[in-house]
């Protein structure tokens, strides 16, 4: 079983549930010297990237009870295999004090060339939220089930 840090879209739970098809334990925590980014393409308008940056914070949520079956979910929806992200162990700050090791999906080669400003996070949730819960999982999960 695996953690994950997560700061972007699948933080939100329902979003999560939709995509991996079951509840996952979730408690809040930070990751320290990264920033939360957006991507500036066309393709990934919308998502949200760690890029590693000293003295900045990113405030998110450990997933725990990552099973092997929700980790391939995740690792294709972050598209790992094209190279948008990259996944890797880090160290990260519990709520109440403690620290704990998660994996971090973070910027990868392909995604490198394309950091814009910061990830507009009430604009995608006002904008985009809605439109991954009911168009773009689902189509996701099909494609991935042919």
């Amino acid at each position: 079983m695996k953690k994950i840090f997560a700061y972007g879209l699948l933080q939100y739970p329902d979003l999560l549930n939709a995509l991996i098809g079951k509840a996952l334990p979730i408690a809040s925590a930070s990751l320290l010297d990264y920033r939360r980014r957006s991507i500036d393409h066309p393709a990934v308008s919308t998502i949200a990237m760690a890029v590693e940056e000293p003295g900045h914070r990113i405030e998110g949520v450990v997933i725990s009870q990552v099973d092997a079956q929700s980790l391939a979910i995740l690792d294709a929806f972050e598209m790992l295999d094209e190279g948008w992200y990259s996944r890797r162990s880090v160290t990260v700050q519990m709520d109440d004090g403690t620290e704990q090791q998660a994996e971090l999906y973070c910027v990868g080669a392909l995604a490198a060339g394309n950091i814009g400003g910061d990830w507009p996070e009430e604009q995608f949730y006002q904008a985009n939220y809605q439109h991954y819960i009911e168009h773009i999982i689902p189509d996701f999960l099909q494609t991935l089930a042919s």
